[in-house]
């Protein structure tokens, strides 16, 4: 019985699972990594709320969303929004003041203080998944060069 060789595009497949989950998996530590450090010491900047307003999707997932502005050090202000929790959501109301971490290279990456970090246990999950998709690309990529090294 002839074994018929797995084709371009399943290989192609395997090396695109292997490698969005390998970036899936150090991404979701890094982005973690980088919230955790700036709300434990990035620069502030007091904030004014510009709205904030409830989300509702189809499958019934609710979303808390604030808007903001801030300035930067340099005068230029930024406008930015933000999901955040219920609890912190009831506090800010437009025309309130925020504190706002942000990031002194990428002014673009800020948030209300309170609501920068994913939680480590959504960053695990998100983290294992992410392994599993790159370890079963890898898996199969692994099981394709065997077969094709045996004589």
């Amino acid at each position: 019985m002839s074994h018929q060789p797995p084709s371009r595009f399943a290989i192609a497949v395997c090396v695109l699972l292997a490698l969005v989950g390998s970036v899936g998996a150090v991404g979701s530590w890094g982005a973690y990594l980088t919230d955790s450090r700036l709300e434990r010491s990035g620069p502030r900047a007091v904030g004014l709320v510009t709205d904030s307003h409830v989300s509702r999707a189809a499958d019934g997932e609710t979303d808390y969303i604030v808007e903001y502005t801030f300035a930067l050090p340099s005068g230029r202000e930024v406008a930015s929004q933000r999901g955040v929790s219920q609890r912190l959501w009831s506090r800010l109301r437009r025309g309130e003041r925020v504190t706002v971490v942000y990031s002194a290279e990428h002014p673009g990456r800020n948030f209300p203080l309170g609501a920068g970090v994913t939680s480590l246990g959504l960053t695990i999950f998100g983290s294992l998944l992410s392994a599993a998709v790159a370890a079963l690309g890898y898996a199969v990529l692994f099981g394709v060069w065997h077969e094709r090294r045996r004589p």
